[in-house]
């Protein structure tokens, strides 16, 4: 339901034609994922890789779809003359500053979490 410009866009442009990928891969990986779990229900497997590779899977079918909405948008806007790539960015080190000592806060919180998390869990076992 695109316009041509934009269909044409995903066709020829440089990410889309060698990382093709992500037009249809993501098709791909969805029946991998899909087979993943027939083996893993169907055969009753209850592996460690069975979750690991399901957890890759998606996260890889999430960055395909990503990037093929990523480059609809950016052809539709630029059929429209605005390209998002040729914008001037003015950086705002405060507010960049104030997120990246909340970011290394929360880290630190959710470290501690686990630890007391952890400890709590050893305690209980030897209570038992």
């Amino acid at each position: 339901m695109q316009p041509e410009v934009v269909k044409d866009g995903l066709v020829h442009h440089w990410l889309y034609r060698y990382a093709g990928f992500a037009g249809y891969g993501w098709l791909a990986l969805v029946v991998v994922a899909v087979l993943l779990g027939a083996i893993a229900g169907f055969g009753r497997i209850a592996v460690a890789w069975v979750g690991w590779s399901a957890v890759l899977v998606g996260l890889l079918t999430e960055i395909m779809l990503v990037v093929y909405r990523d480059g609809v948008r950016d052809l539709t806007l630029l059929s429209k003359g605005y390209d998002v790539w040729d914008r001037v960015v003015v950086t705002n080190w405060s507010v960049v500053g104030l997120f990246l000592a909340l970011f290394v806060i929360g880290l630190g919180v959710i470290g501690w979490l686990v630890s007391v998390v952890a400890r709590a869990q050893k305690t209980m076992e030897g209570a038992a």
